[in-house]
């Protein structure tokens, strides 16, 4: 038996990154809106606060000319923390002091997904850019047209989250989506086996195209085969519009992508996204240490907002450059981090003044990286003295809070288990 296995944060099933080349009728491109991103003006800046915000700006090409239809895949999931972007393509170049230059087509207002005609043997720009009000988080558009759409953020749909609807299709009476008691056809997948337990979110782009040559889908998930004469048998979720779900390792799903309405006709296309993988939020602000080595440890504050972590490490012992009197040793470090892991610059402080107008002595040696396997634990690595390639000193240890009361504020951040992550 041939279990294909989902990843909880690439998703090679669903949803494989990379600059693939498969004949899908959708192509998909996915990414993450962070802090850490640069800025970049608005198009229309009347209709939001502030005037500039933060972008994600990659180029792609299409293998076939013509006219292309591009949307918001996760419009549907921002009521569980999927953030409201913007989207505009521009040709050649963007430019983010002047985004009206190059400017081919943008997201209007309206639901109705806008049309663009693209060349081959052009570059073009897709900019996806924080909408009036700020949210981090993992994005997805999608383009529908005459040929494929290449980049280095284009991520695979699998078989059954785009296809389309023919009279050979076997049909079925549906278990609880659309007319109740009627008969539509269907379209069935699997065994599926998911890498990672947790919750998937199901979108239905088609809300976001609006476009009358697409068929409206419900998706039913079942844990054995689907057996048409008893719809209901071994009947895990049904999911329309959009939805969650809970799936676990080890277990067999198989999927049934049906007609929402009628017999069902046309082309259909739906995003399962998995849940976003854990990240460097708030909630690890913290006391942290080493139970192996009592009486040590580091501070930490993260400004969210900011991409920004700060650490105070107290340490002691040779090697160190401990305090003569104390054999103690105080050092800081403050910087950006990105996913899971923060990059720091190392700054020492020696002679604690106690005078009124005496100042501490601080200077820069080495580097310390933090590495957080999830909101309870992580790994300290350091190196300093000598040269960069070969410091004096350097080794690391783990990590762990001296107390978990803070674990669910971490676990409720952002890009925690309650957000829907990149395709």
């Amino acid at each position: 038996m041939r279990h294909l296995l989902i990843s909880s944060v690439f998703l090679p099933l669903l949803l494989c990154a990379g600059p693939l080349t498969a004949a899908a009728a959708t192509s998909m491109l996915s990414g993450v809106l962070d802090a850490a991103q640069p800025t970049a003006r608005r198009v229309f800046s009347d209709f939001c606060t502030s005037p500039a915000a933060g972008h994600q700006d990659t180029a792609f090409t299409v293998t076939a000319g013509g006219e292309y239809l591009f949307f918001d895949a996760f419009r549907d999931l921002a009521e569980y923390g999927a953030p409201p972007i913007s989207v505009r393509i521009y040709e050649h170049a963007f430019d983010p002091a002047n985004p009206a230059l190059n400017l081919v087509a943008g997201e209007p207002e309206s639901w109705q997904a806008p049309r663009v005609m693209l060349r081959t043997g052009t570059e073009y720009r897709l900019v996806v850019q924080h909408a009036c009000k700020p949210a981090e988080g993992a994005w997805a558009v999608g383009f529908d047209g005459p040929g494929e759409v290449r980049s280095d953020l284009r991520v695979q749909p699998p078989a059954f989250t785009s296809g389309s609807f023919a009279d050979a299709d076997p049909t079925a009476t549906r278990v609880s989506c659309g007319e109740v008691y009627t008969r539509g056809r269907y379209k069935q997948f699997g065994p599926v086996q998911v890498s990672s337990t947790g919750t998937y979110y199901f979108a239905q782009t088609l809300f976001a195209i609006n476009d009358a040559s697409l068929a409206s889908v419900c998706l039913e998930v079942y844990t054995a085969p689907f057996n048409p004469s008893a719809p209901n048998a071994f009947h895990r979720a049904s999911l329309a519009g959009h939805g969650t779900v809970e799936l676990k390792t080890g277990q067999d799903y198989y999927f049934v992508v049906q007609a929402y309405s009628g017999l069902g006709q046309g082309k259909y296309h739906f995003v399962l996204a998995p849940s976003a993988p854990f990240r460097i939020n708030a909630g690890l602000a913290d006391a942290w240490y080493n139970p192996e080595t009592p009486g040590q440890g580091v501070f930490v504050d993260v400004f969210d907002k900011r991409n920004t972590l700060f650490i105070g490490w107290f340490t002691y012992g040779a090697g160190a450059q401990p305090d003569p009197g104390t054999g103690q040793a105080w050092m800081t470090a403050l910087g950006p981090f990105a996913g899971t892991r923060a990059e720091l610059d190392l700054y020492w402080t020696t002679r604690p003044a106690t005078a009124p107008n005496a100042r501490p002595e601080q200077f820069n040696d080495g580097t310390v990286s933090l590495d957080f396997f999830d909101c309870r634990s992580g790994r300290l690595r350091y190196a300093w003295g000598g040269t960069a390639d070969q410091p004096a000193y350097q080794g690391e240890f783990p990590i762990r809070r001296v107390r978990d009361d803070s674990v669910s504020l971490c676990e409720s951040q952002y890009a925690g288990p309650a957000s829907p992550g990149r395709l």
